[in-house]
């Protein structure tokens, strides 16, 4: 995988500051077992999945050392369900573009994760 010394914003990488949040899950460190085979090992951290609006909303996942999310999984699939998205904000948001297998792709981190606003409540009419 080869990685590209280019470092991009969140509304770089997103198209917004404030991305749909899709996803939620946490973050595991991977280990090789006697079996040969790899195994999940303890938590590390969250990663949040968001949705890239310039890519025909393709999904981002954000690492995060978070072991608490901001907000539940369940919570983001009833908010999805409902159309009722929920945005968020990253602090110290890194996201890089690299070449694998599959062709070009986003590396993305951040410090912490914050709920700014269901989308519902973001427009006014």
């Amino acid at each position: 995988m080869a990685k590209f010394n280019i470092s991009l914003t969140c509304e770089q990488a997103t198209g917004t500051a404030t991305p749909f949040l899709v996803g939620v899950s946490e973050d595991r460190e991977w280990i090789d077992g006697p079996d040969g085979k790899r195994h999940p090992g303890s938590t590390i951290g969250t990663r949040y999945t968001v949705l890239m609006l310039q890519s025909e909303c393709a999904p981002l996942v954000v690492k995060t050392p978070e072991t608490t999310p901001a907000v539940s999984a369940e919570e983001v699939a009833a908010a999805c369900l409902s159309g009722n998205f929920i945005r968020v904000r990253f602090e110290g948001f890194t996201a890089s573009p690299y070449q694998g297998r599959n062709g070009l792709g986003i590396s993305a981190n951040a410090e912490k994760c914050m709920v700014v606003t269901p989308a519902a409540n973001t427009s006014k009419t």
